[in-house]
């Protein structure tokens, strides 16, 4: 199976091994049903060989093919033209920050002390950007009792799993995290919390970027790392996790992921969807899981908030629509270059709520994440192109949601 990014073009590759996943019904490692049903595969000579624990979740090797799936849904209207500051040198402000009215909810919040969790295909901590947007491991800073750097140790310091994760994991690669497999995460991330310039800003420039990924240079991840991505950032201090990445196939193993980080008061901002479907009738997923602790996101490609051509839509499945077309944001670097790209997709009309989200958190951090949720929708700005075709049949303010 595969999984697709949400921002405008199929594109992905299967791989895989000889695998079977097995789901116990306990949901906790420490619950003694799934340690004797671990127990039992150990005795019976399967090998596991990767694990959800939190959700009961192992795989071993077996005669049964498990394959990637292409969630990267580049099925968007692929408006990409890579710049750099010799070639434009212009100020640059992405209209979506116009649209949604970030000028003015910025004299009352940036997001500051908030961390929002990218789950996708990696961040380049290294563009000028976002160097100081990324958030980092307070258990991996520092220095360790023999007085080595901890970020570069090789120890997992703060026993949480994983072994110098300054700014996250890479589960692609099984290593620490800060660098992009392919571009989309890196343009994700700076669409959320860019650092202002002349050029552009990210809606919350004050919050946190954690980089959790799991798919790759095609875009395509297991649905086995898409979950562990949701579940490193809820057990590592992420509030709002964006998911810009998504596919026509339910999975439970996702579902289960993010009911967990709803557990554990987060809340996962996705992309509805590049195929100009109702969803409602054809579900894409994530976006159509029903969890309360999701918000799905539509395209809107101007000002006035038009509907995007490529956008999914759904009267009960799609909650509210974002600036998705043709927004310019960071690309990763090259030769020490920073770099943009102008992407269009629900992959970019995502970050721009997930950044929203933020705001309102930081200027509300006793709000639990049904307040925040409900705070975004009940703000909307009215729009007659999404009258019928989202919850809220309208678009997202970011001034009105930290004002009320």
């Amino acid at each position: 199976m595969k999984y697709i990014l949400a921002f405008s073009t199929l594109l992905f590759a299967q791989i895989g091994h000889a695998t079977n996943v097995y789901k116990f019904t306990a949901s906790y490692p420490e619950n003694t049903q799934v340690a004797a049903s671990t127990r039992e595969l150990a005795l019976s000579g399967a090998k596991i060989i990767d694990s959800i624990p939190q959700l009961g979740i192992y795989v071993t090797e077996t005669a049964v093919t498990l394959n990637s799936r292409n969630f990267l849904d580049l099925g968007e209207v692929k408006t990409i033209s890579l710049i750099t500051p010799n070639e434009d040198s212009r100020a640059k402000q992405p209209w979506g920050l116009t649209a949604i009215h970030a000028n003015e909810a910025w004299t009352i919040s940036t997001g500051a002390g908030v961390v929002v969790a990218v789950s996708d295909t990696g961040v380049d901590s290294n563009h000028p950007d976002l160097e100081k947007s990324m958030w980092r491991n307070p258990g991996e800073m520092g220095t360790d009792a023999n007085g080595n750097d901890k970020t570069s140790n090789g120890i997992d310091d703060d026993n949480n799993g994983y072994v110098d994760d300054v700014f996250g994991w890479n589960f692609v690669k099984n290593k620490p995290s800060g660098k992009d497999n392919h571009y989309h995460g890196t343009h994700v991330s700076g669409t959320i919390a860019a650092q202002p310039t002349k050029k552009l800003s990210g809606v919350a420039p004050d919050a946190k970027i954690m980089d959790v990924s799991f798919l790759g240079g095609s875009g395509s991840g297991s649905e086995i790392n898409g979950a562990k991505t949701i579940i490193y950032a809820a057990d590592n201090g992420a509030k709002i996790i964006n998911c810009s990445w998504g596919d026509a196939g339910k999975n439970q193993i996702i579902q289960d992921a993010i009911l967990y980080a709803q557990q554990k008061g987060v809340l996962v901002v996705v992309a509805a969807g590049n195929s100009k479907l109702n969803t409602d009738r054809k579900p894409f997923f994530p976006s159509s899981i029903d969890l309360d602790n999701i918000v799905s996101v539509g395209a809107t490609s101007g000002i006035k908030h038009t509907k995007a051509s490529f956008s999914n839509y759904g009267a009960t499945t799609v909650d509210v629509a974002a600036p998705g077309y043709k927004i310019y944001s960071t690309a990763p670097t090259s030769n020490k270059t920073p770099r943009y790209k102008t992407l269009s997709g629900t992959s970019m009309a995502s970050p721009h709520v997930a950044g929203v989200a933020a705001l309102l958190w930081s200027a509300n951090p006793g709000f639990n994440w049904q307040q925040v949720k409900n705070r975004l929708l009940e703000t909307t700005q009215p729009s007659k192109y999404w009258k019928k075709k989202n919850l809220t049949e309208g678009a997202i303010d970011a001034y009105a949601a930290v004002k009320k």
